[in-house]
């Protein structure tokens, strides 16, 4: 049985970081179905009977808008959202089947567990480093009335309570994860989408993954 390629080997890895977060953007989603009809689109002046230079040139129209909405929303999102050298993936911790449905819509559901007095919602978070990054900052930000900290930092990073970050000042492993805690403190009518925020504090506070807490 064929296995696929490694594309993490065999790609720069700021480009497989790049291509891995695309695929998961809205811009990724919508791309891909309208190349898609502009390619089927283009078959049709040949299939009609046209002049040649007639049909010619809206086949080249239609080509042409088919390559540019596939390459123009990755140029745009590469320019939003450079550089590409952390990308962050997350999944709950002892999901139900509820769970897994709300992951797919980046939702993350509180829960009444027996040993907190408030509801708690619990994630797994993945981190991938660029291979040539030596130091990071992740700024944990939520909104509303919620707290978040690791129940512990990954590798030889620390968790700086103070600024809600954790820190690595000597990257030795570019793959880590981390277990999230977030505490529903108060009471969240009136709080409109609260939302956990992770972010690159040492790129002007880059957000690299948004998480609703329902």
């Amino acid at each position: 049985m064929s296995r696929s390629p490694d594309w993490e080997g065999i790609l720069p890895h700021n480009l497989y970081l790049f291509l891995k977060e695309y695929r998961r953007s809205i811009y990724f989603t919508y791309s891909s179905p309208l190349s898609s009809f502009f390619w089927i689109s283009s078959t049709i002046p040949s299939a009609v009977t046209l002049p040649i230079i007639g049909s010619a040139i809206p086949y080249a129209l239609l080509v042409g808008l088919a390559l540019l909405s596939l390459i123009g929303p990755m140029i745009l999102y590469w320019h939003q959202n450079k550089p590409f050298h952390v990308v962050i993936d997350w999944n709950p911790i002892e999901p139900e089947s509820i769970d897994h449905r709300l992951e797919h819509k980046n939702l993350l559901r509180l829960r009444d567990l027996d040993h907190h007095e408030d509801p708690v919602a619990l994630a797994h978070i993945n981190a991938y480093f660029d291979k040539d990054i030596d130091e990071y900052r992740l700024k944990l930000d939520p909104t509303g009335p919620l707290s978040v900290k690791p129940r512990f930092a990954p590798g030889n990073s620390k968790y700086k309570s103070d600024k809600n970050q954790i820190v690595c000042n000597e990257v030795r492993n570019h793959d880590v994860y981390f277990p999230l805690e977030i505490i529903d403190e108060g009471d969240q009518q009136g709080v409109l989408e609260p939302q956990l925020y992770i972010k690159d504090a040492l790129n002007d506070d880059t957000k690299l993954l948004t998480i609703e807490v329902i």
